[in-house]
């Protein structure tokens, strides 16, 4: 049914009798139709797999002659059911430069090729003609890389970069052509039948589906990393304006992109997936949307040691992003901080005390206690450092939790450091405070 479907967007309406093909649709082809001569329907019969040795390259050889005359023909050969006349077909034909619909299914044939199958030589074949055809086959090659695995994707990736117009690789290729001694064969069993066009280019609301089904963690390197940042592309339209995400007196509604991915983006965080929910919730904090309470459970998550925000992941911290969140909305997130007080996870019982420290929240004794805790020598990286440097932001209020008899060398040392820096605050709200930069990094699991 797809090949039906593309056939007929390539040819107009018909009429066919013996020797003769009429246009009758009234619509301009991409690309001339001629009659198509007895010599050119009988190589096109040639390039069909058989068993008569040589006919195969030399109709190849007298249809590439045969140049934008031989068109008709070749479009007769990208809808055929024979997997070589089809093939070559479509090698032929990227030599006319083809347009529109032409050009979809040639693309479309071609990528088909690159992938594992049962041809002995076809990969290397549309290789070169994909290549030939350069910059416009590029959209075809990223819609059929985007979910592709094994040989599929891998040649894709690495055919788009030779497609690219700042590599003189498309002349190369199209002489290659020229002189190209066909060489392919069918090597599997049974009936030897074409394989599946590769995907067509996906409309906008089909891409965003995809870029948002991308963002789940699966085992495919790179698709969420691409996803993400392709949904973080809104962030940064209107870099006039005063903050990310705002659109500006002059723009009354966002652009489709974003009318598209927003409602999506917080679906994700009632998502199954750990990964989708929290790189949901950074894209809208990105956003800088108006917290909920369901953003604000899935920030709270965030404050759990992950993978996420390394080299190897994703190149966000998430951690620490939830954290300046939540603390520029310290009264909206206050309930949901004393709760995860109580969490199992003792990286997010410090992340939520430290919070709620920088923020001032009133109920100082429900997160004090902990933040003086870790101010010991302990076991557990940088944990002194942020929970001391959150005692200096907490201000005066946290002076009398200061007072108790220190456990050893470094809570005490720490004790002098964080009454010095609430003095320096005290004078200069903007002073440097003697603590590393680390926010809410480097706390163990």
């Amino acid at each position: 049914m797809e090949l039906a479907r593309i056939a007929s967007l390539v040819f107009p309406v018909f009429v066919a009798f013996p020797q003769l093909i009429t246009p009758v649709s009234g619509q301009e082809p991409p690309l001339p139709i001629e009659h198509p001569m007895k010599v050119d329907l009988d190589a096109l019969r040639g390039l069909c797999d058989d068993a008569i040795p040589g006919n195969c390259s030399t109709s190849y050889k007298f249809l590439l002659a045969r140049g934008v005359k031989a068109c008709t023909t070749l479009r007769w050969g990208l809808a055929s059911d024979d997997w070589q006349q089809r093939l070559l077909s479509a090698v032929l034909f990227t030599r006319l430069q083809p347009r529109g619909d032409d050009l979809e299914l040639v693309s479309r044939i071609l990528i088909g090729h690159l992938a594992d199958n049962n041809f002995r030589g076809d990969s290397r074949l549309a290789e070169i003609a994909i290549v030939a055809l350069g910059e416009p086959i590029r959209p075809y090659l990223r819609a059929a890389a985007w979910n592709a695995e094994g040989q599929l994707a891998t040649k894709c990736s690495l055919v788009y970069i030779s497609t690219s117009s700042h590599r003189p690789n498309s002349a190369n290729a199209a002489n290659a052509l020229e002189t190209l001694r066909v060489d392919v064969e069918w090597i599997g069993e049974g009936e030897p039948s074409p394989p599946a066009l590769s995907p067509a280019i996906p409309t906008t609301s089909e891409r965003v589906v995809q870029l948002f089904a991308a963002l789940a963690g699966d085992q495919r390197k790179g698709n969420a990393n691409e996803a993400y940042y392709d949904f973080r592309v809104v962030h940064f339209a209107n870099r006039d304006t005063e903050r990310p995400g705002h659109w500006g007196p002059t723009q009354t509604r966002p652009p489709r992109d974003e009318e598209l991915k927003l409602p999506l983006i917080w679906s994700g965080l009632r998502s199954e997936d750990r990964q989708q929910r929290q790189l949901c919730a950074m894209l809208l904090v990105e956003r800088m949307v108006s917290p909920s309470d369901l953003l604000m459970e899935v920030l709270i998550e965030a404050l759990e040691q992950d993978e996420l925000g390394s080299y190897r992941t994703l190149p966000l911290a998430n951690a620490d992003r939830s954290g300046q969140f939540l603390i520029a909305n310290t009264k909206q997130a206050s309930a949901h901080l004393h709760l995860a007080l109580e969490s199992k996870s003792q990286s997010v019982r410090i992340r939520a005390a430290a919070i709620l420290a920088q923020g001032r929240d009133p109920k100082v004794s429900a997160y004090a206690p902990l933040l003086v805790e870790h101010l010991a020598n302990n076991s557990i990286p940088d944990d002194a450092v942020l929970c001391g440097q959150s005692l200096a932001l907490l201000g005066p209020l946290a002076l009398p939790w200061l007072e108790a008899t220190p456990k050893d060398e470094q809570q005490a040392h720490f004790f002098e450091v964080i009454r010095r820096s609430i003095q320096m605050l005290e004078e200069d709200p903007k002073a440097r405070l003697p603590f590393s930069q680390g926010g809410m990094y480097a706390l163990a699991r």
